[in-house]
Formats: C-alpha cells, sequence, structure tokens
C-alpha cells in the first residue's frame, strides 16, 4: 500500500516500471485520489474553524471576509 501511495505521489524512491503498473491500474479502476483522505494521512487538514454568533451581520461577515482573504494569500504563496 504505502508504494502505491508513493507512486502516485511521484515521489522519486518508486521504480518508473512499478510507477507505471501503478498508474495504469489506477487509470484502469477510475481512482481518484482523495483530498480528505490524504489530510488525514498527513495529518494536516488545511480547514479552518470559525464560531460566530451570526453570520449575516456587518461585523461578522467582514470578518469572515477578512480571513478568507488572508487564507487564500498565504495559500498562494505557498504554491
Amino acid at each position: 500500500m504505502a508504494t502505491v501511495s508513493r507512486a502516485l505521489r511521484g515521489i522519486n524512491t518508486v521504480q518508473e516500471s512499478t510507477r507505471q503498473r501503478v498508474l495504469e491500474a489506477a487509470a484502469e479502476l477510475d481512482y481518484v485520489v482523495s483530498p480528505t483522505a490524504a489530510s488525514l494521512a498527513s495529518g494536516r487538514t488545511r480547514v479552518i474553524g470559525i464560531i460566530t454568533p451570526f453570520l449575516a451581520r456587518w461585523f461578522f461577515a467582514n470578518a469572515i471576509s477578512a480571513i478568507e482573504r488572508r487564507c487564500a494569500s498565504m495559500d498562494s504563496t505557498r504554491s
């Protein structure tokens, strides 16, 4: 299972012939990587929670918007 994971992620410790077999099998099975499963495996969900008493009030809506913009700007600097 670890070899399959490494092959799908493109890690260079997997022999090219093995990587090709894994990729062919994944394509045949219509395998799609699950971001949720990947985040569980890595221990990094990249999710934050915000608790607010009201979403529609001006102050809270602006605060959430500012948090969203900041998170997006941080994410774009890591790409």
